[in-house]
This record gives C-alpha cells, sequence and structure tokens, in this order.
C-alpha cells in the first residue's frame, strides 16, 4: 500500500508552560465575476419578444451577497511531561444563490505524555468534524439566463395555476422552460457527513538503538444526502411530491507493531526493522427514492 510513498500527517503540539489561548476571526464576501447579462425587458420586446407586463432580472432574483465567516479557537500548554493541545474550528459559508451554503464544524485534540526519563512516550490523538450543505442546481441559472424577463415571480390567486405550483408565475408555451425562482425556494437538496478519528501511539525505548511502538486507530464517516420536491413544484406536480434519501457508512480499524534496532559494528552502520500491520474496512450504503403518489400502492 505504500510503494507510491508514505504520506506523514502532522499534528500541532503543546508547549510546556502556562496555558495558551488563540482566537482568531475572519468575515469575507463574494460576487459574481464575468456575468452574462442577457436581455432586459426593453431590449427583449424590440427583438420580438411576447410581453407578459413585468420586468425582472431573473439572475439578481435567484442570487445574493453572501457573507461568510470563520472562527477558529485552540488551548495549548504542557507540564515537564505533558503537553496538550485542542481546537474548535467553526465555518459558515453562503452560496452566490439563495438557499446555498455551507457550514462546518471540526474539533481537534493531541496529547504527548512521556515516563520512566523518555524511556516510554504515549501519543494521543482525536479529531471530529460534521458539516451540513444545502445545494442549488444549476438549472436554475440556466433558467435565469433564458427565461422572459417579462414574465413575473409569482401569479395571482384567480389564475387556476395558482395553487398547483405554489402562487408561482408558470408558462409552458415552449417546453424545457421553467421559473428560476420556483426552483430554488421550492427544492430542498441537502446533506452532512460526520467523521470521527482516534489514535494512540506508545513506544519504548529499553536499551540503546532498539525501539519497539504500537499504534492502533479508528475511523468513522457517515454522509447522508436528500432532496425533496413537493407536489406543488413543477418536478413534483403530478405524482405528489418526491423526495430521495441516501447514507453512506464507513468504519477502519488499524493496528500496526513495529520493532526497529539500529547499530553498529565497527565500520558498518545497519537498522532491522521486523513489524505487522493489520487494517480492516466496512461500508454500507442505503438509498431509497419515494414518489408520493405511490404512497398509497399495495
Amino acid at each position: 500500500r505504500a510503494n507510491a510513498g508514505v504520506v506523514i500527517v502532522t499534528t500541532k503540539k503543546g508547549k510546556e508552560g502556562k496555558t495558551q489561548v488563540e482566537y482568531n476571526a475572519t468575515v469575507s464576501t463574494a460576487n459574481t465575476a464575468g456575468r452574462i447579462k442577457p436581455f432586459g425587458r426593453e431590449d427583449f420586446l424590440a427583438a420580438g419578444g411576447i410581453n407578459y407586463g413585468s420586468e425582472t432580472d431573473w439572475y439578481k432574483e435567484i442570487t445574493r451577497v453572501p457573507v461568510s465567516t470563520e472562527h477558529n479557537i485552540a488551548l495549548s500548554g504542557g507540564m515537564k511531561n505533558v503537553d496538550y493541545r485542542a481546537s474548535i474550528n467553526y465555518k459558515l459559508n453562503q452560496g452566490l444563490a439563495k438557499n446555498s451554503e455551507y457550514q462546518e464544524i471540526m474539533a481537534r485534540a493531541s496529547v504527548n505524555q512521556s515516563a520512566l526519563n523518555n524511556i516510554l512516550e504515549f501519543n494521543y490523538n482525536a479529531s471530529y468534524s460534521k458539516t451540513n450543505s444545502s445545494w442549488v442546481s444549476h438549472e436554475a441559472y440556466q433558467q435565469a439566463m433564458k427565461y422572459n424577463p417579462t414574465m413575473p415571480i409569482y401569479t395571482t390567486p384567480d389564475d387556476p395555476n395558482y395553487l398547483k405550483y405554489g402562487g408561482y408565475f408558470q408558462n409552458f408555451d415552449k417546453s424545457g422552460f421553467s421559473n428560476p425562482v420556483a426552483m430554488v425556494m421550492q427544492t430542498t437538496d441537502d446533506g452532512g457527513d460526520q467523521t470521527f478519528l482516534g489514535s494512540i501511539r506508545a513506544t519504548i525505548k529499553p536499551i540503546a538503538g532498539l525501539r519497539i511502538s504500537a499504534f492502533g486507530s479508528y475511523q468513522y464517516w457517515n454522509r447522508s444526502t436528500g432532496k425533496y420536491l413537493p407536489s406543488n413544484s413543477v418536478s413534483g406536480n403530478g405524482m405528489g411530491g418526491q423526495a430521495s434519501k441516501s447514507n453512506d457508512f464507513n468504519t477502519t480499524r488499524i493496528f500496526e507493531a513495529t520493532a526497529q534496532y539500529t547499530g553498529e559494528v565497527e565500520n558498518h552502520a545497519f537498522t532491522v526493522l521486523a513489524g505487522y500491520a493489520y487494517q480492516d474496512f466496512v461500508e454500507e450504503k442505503f438509498g431509497g427514492l419515494r414518489p408520493m403518489a405511490c404512497a398509497n400502492l399495495p
């Protein structure tokens, strides 16, 4: 498994002394670069487009000026034979499209301990992260570029399709066209994952040149996604709505034991290494799609 090289991941460590507290935060925003500008109302009508009586900038209606924040706090310190460091990071990124965002929280902890005049060492590491995402279909951007700019966002209660499409104006004179605001606001499409990784390493140096080490770790990863189209949306209409759900569950366990001796004989240096490694994986997946119109079928 390591014939292409070994990747070594290092974690920040604490230092002996008083506990230190670090905090930093950032705030950022974003904007569209090189936006394509389709016809506005006047240009559209001048080109022979059909007039529905409104003036709508569809791209503007489905986007926003996002504000993203990130916070990080860390504690570190130590004493003669122990050092530690722990940190928590929280991130919230809003997307350019309305109803789109990404949240993440991550916690890490590291403890290093020595005993018997540094003959025996222990290293403990643990991390946990959780993310949540809300997505918007790219098709909403496509519709915003080509949808009639004289069509309104919403219809009126006297429209026979008012309840059918949740109050959004929909026109099907031509196939392949749909209200982009309705696509963004009526669709729920989200997901998230959780990851935990814990490990412990014990190392003993009983005599000069000999190093015996044991390492064990456990990793858990779970990802869940779901999508819901209500019955009054264009995609969910006619089937009573539609819902889908998927879940991935994975665990990995590792155990390694090594013994290494380094010595010299006259003008020659040598190293002898013996080891044992065990690793197993468990993976489970589940997925389901349920058109609501089929809920009462036998």
